[in-house]
């Protein structure tokens, strides 16, 4: 206070001495001099050797968890946190984000799990704990119960469905790459999408799909004119690609085929776990895959010819109308899938037709 006020006068036009100004404000010269000085904490290693030793073993552990167990003061051990800088940062208060209201969906079994407990009366076993797990892809339950005063164990148990699991999967060029949707018993399961058309079969066989779907040629053309099926299904009036011969395609210049090229190579990979459609009804002990074609299938569940200008609204409508969940199908590649999906959950239940012929490859819709 003192040097500011002599920094005032000065400015002024007086120079008044420090001493001159102490003695009008009567403080002592030596305050105003005075200059406090702090030697830097020291830290003997005795103390420090023990805590950085324990936190390095246990990150997590806190000053209070760590005083307690080397049975030091709380206090000193909090003081070397803060200076060596090894405090936990408190957690943030509120819901973690994967507590957020979240579909319970998993895109494989054995992936995600849900649970739940509550308190059952057992009578003369007193109060008993039910224990219900589900597996949140298959939807497998599994239930135990425990307590009591005689302590009752019962043994774990699964309580599950015959389920049909059935996918389908839109093909897109080598930038796009594949989605595939799956149903369950006619009703949305999940969703995968990949490039990589090992991988999707990968998916397929862990999620246990037994027909797969596919809106890509499973054969290619001999003749180099559009196959069989693909002329049948021109002549009720839905347009379709007309597949070339492989050589056509692998050579074109601008890759125009190459979305074909990429469905050729999802058959390949289905081949050894999945038989190709070949017209009959599907063995129930079988696995198949086969060509279908958005289109034509959303043709056949509205009853008549409907504008593919307008297939993203139309699709997503007819799926609805179909019981099929569409809140998860966020473009029309998934609505493609989930169509593709639908076709094989009706071939399975023997309601589809059948375009085109084996030699050349079928095309199924739904009956």
């Amino acid at each position: 206070m003192i040097t500011s006020i002599q920094r005032g006068l000065r400015e002024d036009g007086y120079e008044v001495s420090i001493s001159q100004l102490c003695r009008w404000f009567d403080v002592p010269r030596r305050t105003v001099y005075y200059r406090p000085t702090k030697s830097a904490p020291k830290l003997r290693s005795e103390v420090v050797g023990p805590i950085k030793e324990m936190i390095e073993k246990e990150p997590s552990f806190g000053y209070r968890t760590v005083a307690n167990l080397l049975s030091m003061n709380k206090n000193t051990v909090q003081r070397v946190f803060q200076l060596k800088g090894w405090q936990v940062k408190r957690r943030p208060i509120g819901h973690r984000p994967r507590i957020e209201a979240l579909p319970s969906v998993a895109q494989r079994p054995n992936e995600r799990w849900a649970t739940d407990l509550c308190r059952v009366w057992g009578g003369r076993d007193g109060w008993l704990t039910l224990a219900l797990v589900m597996d949140c892809h298959t939807r497998r339950y599994w239930v135990g119960i425990s307590g009591g005063f005689t302590q009752v164990r019962v043994q774990e148990m699964s309580v599950h469905k015959s389920e049909q699991i059935v996918v389908g999967v839109d093909v897109g060029g080598p930038r796009k790459g594949f989605h595939a949707v799956a149903l369950r018993d006619g009703s949305y399961l999940s969703r995968s999408a990949s490039k990589d058309a090992g991988w999707i079969v990968n998916w397929c066989r862990d999620i246990g799909a037994q027909a797969v779907g596919i809106d890509a040629p499973c054969r290619w053309s001999t003749d180099g004119r559009a196959r069989p099926a693909e002329r049948q299904l021109m002549r009720k009036k839905i347009w379709c690609f007309s597949t070339p011969t492989r050589a056509i395609a692998y050579t074109h210049p601008r890759k125009h085929y190459s979305w074909m090229l990429a469905g050729e190579e999802l058959f390949k990979h289905l081949e050894s776990d999945y038989v190709l459609f070949d017209g009959s009804r599907p063995q129930n002990d079988h696995r198949i895959c086969f060509e279908t074609f958005p289109q034509a299938v959303a043709c056949a569940l509205a009853g008549e010819i409907v504008l593919a200008s307008q297939k993203g609204t139309v699709r997503r409508r007819l799926l609805v109308a179909a019981g099929v969940d569409v809140e998860q199908l966020k473009n029309i590649d998934w609505v493609d899938a989930a169509l593709c999906a639908f076709a094989a959950h009706r071939l399975l239940a023997g309601s589809v037709t059948s375009f085109g012929e084996c030699d050349t490859g079928l095309i199924v819709v739904p009956a």
